[in-house]
């Protein structure tokens, strides 16, 4: 919330195809992006109103994901996560495999299936 600006997806993106919306009776509660790689997936943005948080939305943007987008050879699905990220994306069992500086500061790579 600090960086709205991390929080838009370009309309090429939303052209492609290539996101999963969570909904509720009152409208969007969440949203994942993800990018094809020879590889896997990569999660490019995982979204929900911070009201919406600890409710199951972002398990369930990064299952759904790799449910319809995650057919490759390995299942895998990448993700650079911010340090303070890192315990949401374990609890979803996503392992560290490196880490990075961004623009944006540190930054975890980590990798899961995104599935149960």
């Amino acid at each position: 919330m600090a960086q709205p600006v991390l929080l838009a997806v370009s309309d090429e993106h939303l052209r492609a195809g290539q996101n999963v919306v969570a909904e509720d009776a009152y409208g969007i509660v969440g949203l994942a992006a993800v990018t094809p790689r020879p590889d896997g997936l990569e999660l490019k943005g995982l979204f929900s109103h911070p009201n919406q948080w600890e409710q199951g939305i972002g398990r369930f943007l990064i299952e759904s994901a790799a449910e319809q987008f995650g057919n490759c050879p390995t299942g895998n699905m990448y993700v650079m996560a911010g340090p303070d990220a890192k315990s949401f994306y374990q609890a979803c069992e996503f392992e560290v495999v490196g880490e990075t500086d961004t623009q944006f500061g540190p930054a975890i790579a980590m990798m899961g299936s995104g599935r149960k």
